[in-house]
Formats: C-alpha cells, structure tokens, sequence
C-alpha cells in the first residue's frame, strides 16, 4: 500500500484479541499507523482497563446491543500486549452504531452494501463520533484526526440479530 497505507485504523474492542493482532502488527510494520479500540460504553472494560494501567473488570448492567463487544472483562494476555500499541480507547453509545449501521447499509458513490450488525458497526460508529461529537474534539485533536487522514474501518461481523438491523435500517 505504501503511501495509501492508513493512518489510522479503527477496530472493535471487545476482550482484546483482534485489537490486540491488529496493534501488534502496526506496531512491528507501520509503528505511524495510530490504532484506536471501540467498545460500547456500558462495556468498556478495555478504557477501563486502560486507564487503570492492568486488567479491571467494569460493572453495571450491560444493555448495550453491540451483543459481541458486550464483555466485562479483558483477556488479561492481550490486554497487556495492546496497551503500549492502541493509541486511545474511545467508548461510544449504540446511537453511533446504529449510525454506523445505516451508513454501512446505504452507502455512497456506488460503494458497496454492507450489511453489519451493532458489533460489526462499532469501529466505524467510534470514527462518526469522533468527527461529529463535540464532546469528542480533544481526543480527534491527540490523534491527529483530519480531512488529510486514511482511516481504515475494521466491520468484524455480519447481522446476527435480523431483527434489530432490520429495526435500525429503516429507521432512517
């Protein structure tokens, strides 16, 4: 890819695995490449995990219905291999999935459908609330987020509740 390699690669948190593969491979080849994990809010046991600096379980209900990110805790192996190679954490709500959902589903300039579940949606969900949400700024700014960045979108899954993408989809 060379040039046109991303500079930033958005992926699903949940336990770490994935991230944990996607950060250690940038980390050995394109150490410019900044990685940032997505998880739903009321399971953010990566940020957490993160901001403790070890492995924490979170607690409270978890409602979310990004069902595959839906985890209290980390796996405490991938956990301590990702931590020096993510470069933020960023918790969002399911509004932002679902966002992501019907962006996936109805898509521009004769790109491709993608039907994604809540989970599989999650990255992309993380990088529409970093560009859109105020609240967000600070941390767009830290990792250099703007309209010169190549942002790749890891869609891990496909729809494993029909209902609910049927739900979100045509709710436009």
């Amino acid at each position: 890819m060379g040039s046109q390699f991303p500079t930033h690669i958005f992926v699903q948190g949940g336990v770490g695995g994935l991230l944990c593969a996607i950060a250690s491979w940038c980390a050995f080849n394109r150490p410019e490449c900044r990685v940032v994990s997505v998880e739903p809010e009321d399971a953010a046991c990566l940020q957490a995990s993160a901001r403790a600096g070890r492995a924490v379980a979170v607690e409270g209900a978890l409602t979310t219905t990004m069902a595959g990110l839906r985890n209290r805790e980390v796996s405490p192996l991938a956990f301590e291999s990702l931590l020096p190679n993510v470069d933020a954490f960023v918790a969002i709500g399911d509004a932002w999935a679902h966002d992501a959902m019907r962006a996936l589903a109805t898509p521009i300039n004769g790109d491709g459908t993608i039907a994604a579940g809540a989970s599989g949606a999650a990255a992309l969900g993380g990088l529409m609330a970093l560009c859109r949400a105020e609240t967000m700024h600070r941390t767009r700014q830290q990792l250099a987020l703007d309209g010169s960045s190549r942002v790749l979108v890891i869609v891990s899954e496909g729809v494993t509740d029909p209902d609910l993408w049927r739900a979100v989809v045509s709710a436009q």
